[in-house]
């Protein structure tokens, strides 16, 4: 989730796509993934791991799409 600056989030294979602070994204398990600074001031991202629990199955059935922005 990116917490300040103006950043762009690629998941996998996709095209690079806006992250706006606050926004958040599920990100699968072993997915390639990360974060480009296209501002002119210092950018950071906040990334939570979730260990044992949080299956994408699990995850889905809040009503979020792997890979996709997920509503604050």
């Amino acid at each position: 989730m990116p917490v300040s600056g103006k950043l762009e989030i690629t998941i996998g294979s996709s095209k690079p796509a806006a992250a706006a602070s606050g926004q958040a994204f599920f990100i699968e398990k072993g997915a390639p993934h990360g974060f480009q600074n296209v501002g002119d001031t210092p950018a950071a991202a906040l990334e939570i791991f979730v260990k044992d629990g949080a299956s994408a199955a699990k995850i889905q059935a809040l009503g979020v799409t792997p890979g996709v922005l997920a509503k604050p």
